[in-house]
């Protein structure tokens, strides 16, 4: 489980990337852009819940 538990990191962590990035690319689009509230932002794997494992091995 290490493996997939690893996994799920790396997929949390280029979420939050994104997250960041489309942030940093709407303050620099306009000045319409609102800035999500400190609690809507994804920061690090504890702002998600992990729902269930699904491994499918050939």
């Amino acid at each position: 489980m290490d493996k997939y538990s690893g996994l799920l990191v790396k997929a949390i962590n280029a979420i939050v990337r994104t997250f960041q990035k489309r942030t940093a690319a709407g303050l620099q689009s306009g000045r319409d852009f609102v800035i999500p509230d400190k609690q809507e932002q994804a920061t690090d794997a504890s702002d998600f819940k992990l729902i269930t494992w699904l491994v499918i091995k050939q």
